[in-house]
């Protein structure tokens, strides 16, 4: 005989997968059967959900010299309740126009796989899941999707800014915090706090989420501690404040209220 355990019921399908107890009462292996791959997948002893649905998982003993065969099922109910899901997506580095594809390294909470979108193709393109750098200087907005099955909902999709320039071996573009990034009274403030943009010459663009440049301003004379104004934009939002000089380039989100 097979003692086959009852199951907590009800089940959801986005819960984590589990394993099956029954034993044989010869202390026979036993194998496991779904008859229904499309609410239930089992691999070995471990149960994983598919979709909502009612299924019967059957425990089998081949038998043997001195053991009859013999099987037992439970049936499973799993409801239809959608989890949701986030989406981990950390901040792209700085990339050469020179280097090979890569992964963006986005994970779904889920474990479905991730989508991504690249808002410029001209700076760089989305090929089998990996970025892949075109060869031309410029930044893009690598957009991170998961949308979602049976068992998850849609996850809110989250974008990275990727920067492609020249990096030589001898100076690099430093990013690091060298400025006071600020929106207030319909501006936004920009205050350099060190000495390595003082006195420099360069530009100020503001970018939206889909890569869209909003203002290019330039000339800016990046004075330490002196304030430079840009006007917000219309819309609310995430932007990207992009600030360059020669080699030196600086990115900041801002959320426009």
């Amino acid at each position: 005989t097979i003692d086959f355990p009852e199951i907590h019921q009800p089940l959801h399908c986005c819960d984590p997968v589990f394993n099956l107890s029954a034993t044989s009462s010869c202390g026979l292996q036993l194998t496991y059967t779904s008859y229904c791959p499309e609410v239930l997948i089992v691999q070995g002893n471990k149960v994983s959900f598919v979709g909502p649905g009612i299924c019967e998982i059957t425990a089998i003993s081949s038998g043997s010299s001195n053991c009859c065969p013999a099987r037992c099922s439970r049936l499973i109910v799993v409801e239809n309740l959608k989890c949701d899901q986030i989406i981990t997506f950390d901040p792209i580095p700085v990339m050469d126009t020179s280097d090979i594809d890569f992964s963006p390294g986005a994970v779904a909470s889920s474990g479905l796989d991730v989508y991504y979108t690249s808002s410029d193709t001209c700076v760089a393109t989305i090929i089998n899941s990996m970025i892949h750098i075109v060869g031309n200087l410029g930044t893009t907005i690598i957009t991170a999707s998961q949308p979602g099955n049976k068992c998850y909902n849609e996850a809110p999709k989250v974008s990275q800014l990727l920067n492609v320039t020249i990096i030589d071996s001898d100076e690099s573009p430093v990013l690091h915090d060298e400025f006071r990034i600020y929106a207030l009274n319909g501006m936004i403030n920009i205050v350099p706090i060190n000495d390595e943009w003082n006195g420099k010459i360069g530009s100020v663009k503001v970018i939206d989420i889909t890569g869209r440049i909003i203002l290019d301003v330039k000339p800016v004379d990046f004075r330490k501690n002196s304030l430079i104004q840009v006007a917000v934009p219309n819309l609310k939002g995430i932007y990207i404040v992009e600030l360059k000089t020669g080699i030196l380039q600086y990115f900041e989100k801002i959320n426009i209220r």
